[in-house]
């Protein structure tokens, strides 16, 4: 007897196929909707709370550029946990930015030391802008990168024009763009290539790697609702992206692993809207499974354990001192 059971998305598939009778079906239609229900279960229930299992295992840092107000985060960066501030040894404000007007925000302000706040901004393609104005470039790893393998990109041009081009890749030959580009909207890449591509901006400071099987990233990123002073460092903790289940021996992002068979149920209520023949009475049983897997889950990552501090709440007026709330 196994003592601790592991459950893969094949077992899922496997589950929910047989709930259906349909596990010895060889309908590729089948299959493919149940993956997909799989992992759109998967991505609800992994949103759905800031659970433990989803925090990314390092703490990251930012360290600010006088003048500069955005700043690229970690791409697997699904929700920012804390944002802490070395210099100040004190957690930073996260304002949303209707509340920028409320709290007298001054956007002309230079250098600030302490910024009063922060908020999330913009999706980069790029891990870094370009630092000048100028033209950018891409070169590959591999002498084999050339004529099908492209990048294509858009960016903001001279006197704020959005403009656009492919540049193809000519092996380990640097290959420069036609136009010049102050910020990149968009950056993305066509062909099979063989090595990394990596693309740099007029400088030569590389804003994004490339490897094979990765088309494209997304960059997170923080803006100062004020512009901070150079070299000021701030921490961050992060829930991750939720993983994408693809080949039959991957384990659910959910966990404890047992406990993943949760999405069976969520897939099978899917399932229900798509299949007819199903019964009220499978429904109904469909969701008592679910809300007791649930249920199971929240208890299992609830921090009320044995010597757990009691939760507090801090008033707006943040020199107040924190109050007990009872359960």
């Amino acid at each position: 007897m196994a003592i601790t059971p592991t459950l893969t998305y094949l077992d899922l598939q496997n589950r929910v196929l047989r709930w259906l009778d349909e596990a010895d079906s060889t309908s590729t239609h089948t299959s493919t909707r149940i993956k997909e229900a799989l992992n759109a279960a998967q991505r609800r229930l992994y949103y759905s709370k800031p659970w433990p299992f989803a925090m990314w295992p390092n703490e990251e840092t930012v360290t600010t550029v006088a003048g500069t107000r955005v700043y690229a985060l970690h791409p697997s960066v699904g929700k920012i946990r804390s944002l802490w501030s070395d210099d100040d040894g004190n957690f930073a404000s996260l304002l949303p930015r209707r509340q920028w007007e409320v709290l007298g925000i001054n956007r002309s302000t230079t250098a600030r030391v302490n910024p009063s706040g922060w908020t999330m901004g913009p999706i980069w393609p790029v891990s870094a802008q370009p630092t000048t104005t100028g033209t950018v470039s891409i070169v590959s790893s591999s002498t084999s990168d050339t004529t099908s393998r492209k990048l294509v990109i858009t960016g903001i041009s001279n006197g704020n024009i959005e403009v656009g081009e492919t540049l193809t890749a000519n092996g380990t030959t640097t290959v420069t763009s036609t136009f010049s580009y102050s910020h990149i909207l968009s950056a993305s890449i066509q062909g099979s290539w063989v090595g990394t591509c990596t693309f740099k901006d007029n400088a030569g400071n590389t804003m994004l790697a490339l490897t094979t099987g990765v088309e494209s990233r997304d960059y997170p990123t923080i803006e100062a609702a004020e512009s901070p002073a150079g070299s000021r460092v701030y921490r961050y903790t992060f829930l991750r992206r939720c993983p994408e289940m693809v080949n039959d021996g991957d384990l659910p992002a959910i966990k404890p692993n047992d406990l993943s068979e949760v999405l069976v149920y969520d897939t099978l209520l899917d399932e229900t809207s798509y299949n007819t023949e199903m019964t009220a009475q499978a429904l109904s049983v469909f969701n008592k499974r679910r809300e007791e897997l649930w249920k199971q889950l929240c208890d299992t990552h609830d921090d009320q354990i044995l010597g757990a501090y009691p939760r507090t709440v801090r008033d707006l007026d943040a020199a107040s001192l924190p109050r007990y709330i009872r359960e």
